[in-house]
C-alpha cells in the first residue's frame, strides 16, 4: 500500500520582501538549478528551521507577546477587501498539491514568483508530480532529459526573450531550446558559412557537437537549408573541447576515452534535440491552432452577446453588422455589464450611422421604383408646352426632388402606387417649374463677378435693363467636367457655356448608379478667363460688350486665326490653318495649354470665302437628338434631322425649315464633335522644292549652312526665332541648288 504524504507538513511563512525581490530578480528565476531533494529542502531551504544535529538541542522557544486581538482597550481592526494566501500556506501538502495540480504550467511558474515559501515548496522533488500533472493536462511533450520540469515549464509557457527580456516573444526555437527575439537571433546566431570569419581561432569540428537551428535571424520565421548556431552554445562546446584537448596533450589518464565519450555524448544530444524539436514543433503548431480556435470562439461569443444587446435596443442585424470589424467586438474577453457600459457609447454611433444610411438607401430605392409613374406624368405635362421651351425645363430627377414630389414618392404608407397619387403635385408643377428656373437663374447671377476691367476691355457690366445672363461675355463651365460637357470641337478639351441659353440645356450626366448612391445635381461655375476671351472677340467684331448677346456674335460669323497655332501639314506641305469661330476660339483660349496668351487675327471677307463650312456636314445631323419646334410628336423619342425636315414638309407645309424656329436639337445628346473650320492655304509658288531640303533661314547667321524642308523651316522659325507667321523672302528663302542627273 502506498504511503501517504505526511499530514503534519506545513508550508513555511513568507520571507521579507527584500529577500523575495532579490530572488525574483535573478536572471534564471532559479529554474536553471532544477529541483532540490526533500532532505536538502528540509535542511537548508525551509526558512526558520535549524538542524537539531547541528546545535544539539531544540530551537529556542519564542517569547510570548500580547497580541492586538487580546487587548481589551481597543476594538479589533478588520481589513476588508484585502486578499491573503494565509489559509493556502496552512494547508497540508497533499491537499495543496492536489489543488496546484489543476493549474496550468504558466500559472505554476507565476505562483513560484509570489512568495519564497511557495517557491521552495514547488521546487522540491516532492512537487514534481504537480508539474507533470499540469503539463499532461495541456498535452505538452515530456520534459527533455537535460531539462528540469520547472525549467521546461518556463520555456513552454513564457512570453519574454530569455536573452534580453523583450516581451511578446511567442515562438520557441526548440532546436536551440530557447525563446529568443528576432533581434537576439540576429546578434547571436552564426551561420556555418561565416563560422571561420566569426570564430577564426576555433576548430570547425566543434560544430558537429553543437545544437543548431534552421531558422536564421533574417528569415522572418521561415526555415532554410542552412545551419545556425547560438554563440553561447559554441563557446560552451569550445571550452569543453579545449579542456579535453589539453588533457590529451598533457597525457592525463583516460583523456582520450573522455574525449571520445564527449564526442559521442554531444552527437547523441544534438541528434536527440533535432528529433525532439520536430515533435515539439508539431505540438506547438497544434496548440497554437487550438488557441486560435478557442480565441475565435470567445470572440464570436462576445460578438453575439453584443449583437443581442443591440437587438434589445431595437436595432436589426443589417445595422449591427457594421461593428463586426471594430476592436471592441473582436476581443476574447467575456462581455460583462461593466464592459458593455464602457463600449456602448463607442459602438452605438456606428450602428446608428449604418441605420441612417440604410434608411436613406431604402428610401431612394423606393423613390426610384416609383419614378416610372412620375416620368409618364411629367411627359404628359411637357407635351402641353411649346417644344422650344423643353430645353429650359427641369429634368425628371430634379422634379422628384421638389418637396411635394419627394414626400409623395417616398411615402411608405402607400402600398399601391400609380399616377393618380401624383395628380395634386402635377397640378402645381407650372408654378414649381417657374420657381425652379428663377432659382437657377438667380444662382447663375450670384456667380457673376462684380464690375471690373479686364485688360484693354471695358467694364463687363451690362447696360441698364439688360439681363447679364443674356450677354456673350457671361461664360460658364461645368464644374463637374461631366459626360454631358464633352467638347463640341474635336481638337479642344472642353465646352464653355455661353449665357443662359447655353447653361439651361446643360444637366450634369453621371454614372447611373450615382443617381441612388451619389449626388447627380448640376454644378456650374463662372469662367473668368473665358469671359475675358469672349470680351476680346466681341471687341474684334466691333460690338459693345455691355449689350452683345451670343446670337449677335453668331450673326457676325467672323473667323479668327490663333497667333500661336501654325499651319496644318500633310506630307510636309501646309494645307491650311484653323479658322476659329468666336465660340470655338473661346474654347481654344480656355483649354489649349499655350505657354503664352494667344492673340487673334480676324480673317478678311476675302479670306473667309476660302474657309470650309463644317457646319453643313456636322455629324450631329445624323444623331437622334432633333425634334420639331411646332409639335411634341418626337418628345418621347428624338430623331435625326432629316426625319424632322420631312415631318415639317409633310405635316406643317414648311418647305425650307430653319433652325431654331422650325427644328432644333438637344446639345447634351451630341456624341460626335464638330470639326474646326479650316482656312485652305494655296501652294507657295514652289516647283521642284516641295520635298527638297533647300530652304534657308534668313534669321540664322550666314555661316550657318543648314537647309530645311518647308515643314521643318516652319517649325524652326517658331521654336528658334519665335516667328509665328513666316513669310517667304522675309523669314526664309529657297537656296539655289544645281541639279544634276546621272542619266538621261
Amino acid at each position: 500500500m502506498a504511503t501517504p504524504r505526511r499530514q503534519s507538513a506545513r508550508v513555511s511563512k513568507p520571507v521579507s520582501y527584500r529577500a523575495e525581490t532579490e530572488e525574483e530578480e535573478s536572471t534564471d528565476d532559479g529554474f536553471e538549478s532544477g529541483l532540490t531533494s526533500e532532505s536538502e529542502e528540509e535542511a537548508s531551504d525551509w526558512e526558520g528551521r535549524t538542524s537539531r544535529a547541528a546545535t544539539g538541542k531544540a530551537p529556542a522557544k519564542r517569547a510570548k507577546h500580547a497580541s492586538s486581538s487580546g487587548s481589551k482597550g481597543s476594538p479589533q481592526k478588520v481589513t476588508r477587501g484585502k486578499k491573503s494566501l494565509g489559509l493556502l500556506l496552512d494547508m497540508p501538502l497533499d491537499i495543496l498539491f492536489e489543488i496546484l495540480g489543476m493549474l496550468a504550467p504558466k500559472d505554476l511558474v507565476n505562483l513560484t514568483r509570489t512568495s519564497k515559501s511557495l517557491r521552495q515548496t514547488l521546487m522540491t522533488r516532492n512537487a514534481i508530480t504537480v508539474w507533470k500533472t499540469a503539463r499532461n493536462i495541456l498535452g505538452i511533450p515530456d520534459c527533455p532529459s537535460d531539462f528540469s520540469e520547472p525549467k521546461w515549464a518556463v520555456l513552454i509557457s513564457g512570453s519574454t526573450c530569455q536573452n534580453c527580456g523583450a516581451k511578446s516573444v511567442h515562438k520557441v526555437d526548440f532546436y536551440l531550446r530557447r525563446r529568443v527575439c528576432t533581434r537576439c537571433k540576429k546578434n547571436n546566431l552564426i551561420v556555418t558559412s561565416k563560422f571561420a570569419k566569426e570564430c577564426p581561432t576555433l576548430d570547425p569540428i566543434i560544430l558537429n557537437f553543437t545544437p543548431y537551428t534552421n531558422v536564421g535571424g533574417w528569415a522572418h520565421g521561415h526555415a532554410s537549408g542552412s545551419r545556425f548556431y547560438w554563440k553561447a552554445d559554441i563557446e560552451y562546446v569550445a571550452r569543453e573541447w579545449e579542456t579535453l584537448q589539453k588533457n590529451l596533450q598533457t597525457g592525463l589518464p583516460k583523456a582520450k576515452e573522455k574525449l571520445n565519450e564527449f564526442k559521442l555524448a554531444r552527437i547523441d544530444l544534438v541528434d536527440e534535440i533535432t528529433k525532439y524539436a520536430i515533435i515539439c514543433e508539431d505540438w506547438a503548431d497544434t496548440a497554437a491552432s487550438q488557441r486560435n480556435m478557442e480565441a475565435e470562439s470567445k470572440r464570436d461569443k462576445r460578438y453575439h452577446a453584443i449583437v443581442e444587446k443591440f437587438k434589445e435596443l431595437g436595432y436589426i442585424d443589417e445595422d449591427i453588422q457594421s461593428i463586426s470589424m471594430t476592436k471592441e467586438s473582436n476581443q476574447s474577453t467575456e462581455l460583462t455589464d461593466k464592459i458593455w457600459r464602457r463600449i456602448q457609447p463607442i459602438l452605438e454611433p456606428v450602428v446608428q450611422a449604418r441605420k441612417t444610411e440604410r434608411l436613406v438607401r431604402q428610401r431612394k430605392l423606393l423613390v426610384q421604383s416609383r419614378m416610372t409613374f412620375l416620368k409618364t406624368a411629367y411627359q404628359s405635362y411637357l407635351k402641353t408646352l411649346v417644344p422650344s421651351e423643353w430645353i429650359y425645363q427641369a429634368r425628371v430627377e430634379d422634379v422628384a426632388k421638389f418637396p411635394i414630389f419627394d414626400q409623395v414618392l417616398g411615402a411608405k404608407d402607400i402600398t399601391t402606387f400609380s399616377t393618380d397619387n401624383l395628380q395634386e403635385p402635377i397640378s402645381m408643377l407650372p408654378g414649381l417649374i417657374t420657381e425652379w428656373i428663377e432659382g437657377r437663374r438667380a444662382d447663375l447671377r450670384s456667380k457673376l463677378p462684380p464690375s471690373k476691367n479686364t485688360g484693354q476691355i471695358s467694364s463687363l457690366t451690362p447696360a441698364p435693363g439688360i439681363d447679364p445672363l443674356t450677354l456673350a461675355t457671361s461664360v460658364f463651365e461645368c464644374a463637374r467636367k461631366c459626360l454631358a460637357n464633352q467638347s463640341v470641337w474635336g481638337c479642344e478639351y472642353g465646352n464653355p457655356l455661353f449665357g443662359w441659353d447655353g447653361v439651361a440645356p446643360h444637366h450634369c450626366t453621371v454614372d447611373p448608379w450615382r443617381t441612388i448612391n451619389g449626388d447627380s445635381s448640376t454644378m456650374i461655375a463662372f469662367s473668368e478667363k473665358g469671359s475675358a476671351a469672349a470680351a476680346k472677340f466681341v471687341a474684334f467684331a466691333g460690338l459693345d460688350v455691355a449689350t452683345t448677346t451670343p446670337a449677335d456674335m453668331d450673326k457676325k460669323d467672323l473667323r479668327f486665326f490663333c497667333s500661336i497655332c501654325g499651319p496644318k501639314y500633310s506630307r510636309d506641305h501646309p494645307f491650311g490653318r484653323c479658322a476659329y469661330t468666336w465660340r470655338s476660339g473661346v474654347a481654344h483660349h480656355l483649354y489649349r495649354l499655350h505657354s503664352t496668351e494667344p492673340t487673334w487675327t480676324v480673317l478678311t471677307a476675302q479670306q473667309a470665302t476660302n474657309v470650309t463650312k463644317p457646319e453643313e456636314t456636322d455629324p450631329i445631323r445624323n444623331h437622334q437628338c432633333w425634334t420639331c419646334s411646332h409639335c411634341s410628336i418626337y418628345l418621347d423619342a428624338w430623331v435625326v434631322r432629316q426625319t424632322v425636315v420631312e415631318h415639317l414638309q409633310a405635316t406643317h407645309n414648311i418647305s425650307n425649315p430653319k433652325e431654331p424656329n422650325d427644328l432644333f436639337f438637344l446639345p447634351n445628346l451630341r456624341s460626335t464633335p464638330l470639326t474646326i473650320p479650316m482656312f485652305k492655304m494655296s501652294n507657295p509658288n514652289r516647283t521642284l522644292h516641295d520635298t527638297t531640303v533647300d530652304i534657308k533661314c534668313k534669321h540664322c547667321p550666314s555661316s550657318n549652312k543648314q537647309l530645311f524642308m518647308l515643314s521643318g523651316m516652319y517649325a524652326h522659325l517658331k521654336d528658334k526665332h519665335e516667328v509665328q507667321n513666316p513669310v517667304k523672302g522675309r523669314d526664309w528663302e529657297i537656296e539655289n541648288i544645281t541639279l544634276t542627273s546621272s542619266s538621261r
